[in-house]
């Protein structure tokens, strides 16, 4: 995604002081961190990456999990240490949540109260981040007939991804917003379900 779609997300909230969050997906306190570290990403962004590979089966070990996200996000290691305990417990949070109640998942946005525009980027990003993230994981052979349902799948986010943030802010468009937003989250179930069902899942491991 553009770069001023991360600029515009990463300006619009003050800064928090550095504590960890009581919701792993509280958004604010991850712009704040993100903009001390100087990560050049959105939380929706960095949420997609994260999601997308443990979609594709993807289940690290703390360490490489940290090395992983580390990688991704363009830090120079050692990352701050408050960013770093975000990072992991992100991560371990939502493999645990995907494992144990999969249908509980929700895409880390902006809250509603923000404006419309910066929350279609941040879908956008989010889309596009995780069709990233979901492509580095390593994946054992899919039956034919289940990488043709990913395929699709995929090809929907990738159009998302594209998404135009302009927008009037009108209720027609909050409704389609409101739609799309659940769209995106039944499709990365799908997704889910394809490589659970199937066998199309990568282990645990201690390398990133």
């Amino acid at each position: 995604m553009p770069r001023q779609c991360y600029t515009a997300q990463l300006s619009a909230f003050p800064p928090l002081p550095a504590a960890m969050p009581a919701d792993p997906l509280a958004y604010p306190p991850l712009v704040d961190h993100l903009q001390r570290a100087a990560v050049p990403l959105s939380p929706a962004a960095l949420h997609g990456h994260l999601c997308g590979r443990l979609i594709a089966g993807e289940r690290l070990a703390e360490a490489a999990a940290l090395t992983a996200l580390v990688d991704y996000s363009g830090l120079r290691p050692p990352a701050p240490a408050t960013l770093a305990r975000l990072l992991t417990a992100l991560y371990e949070w939502q493999a645990q949540r995907l494992d144990s109640d999969p249908f509980s998942l929700r895409l880390l946005l902006p809250d509603d109260a923000e404006p419309l525009p910066l929350r279609l980027c941040a879908l956008a990003d989010w889309c596009a981040e995780f069709l990233g993230g979901f492509g580095s994981a390593a994946r054992p052979p899919c039956p034919p007939e289940s990488l043709a349902d990913e395929r699709e799948i995929l090809v929907d986010l990738a159009e998302i991804a594209k998404l135009d943030a302009q927008t009037t802010g009108s209720e027609e468009d909050e409704q389609h917003f409101a739609h799309l937003t659940e769209h995106v989250r039944l499709a990365v179930l799908n997704l889910h379900d394809l490589a659970t069902d199937d066998g199309c899942r990568t282990t645990e491991t201690g390398d990133a």
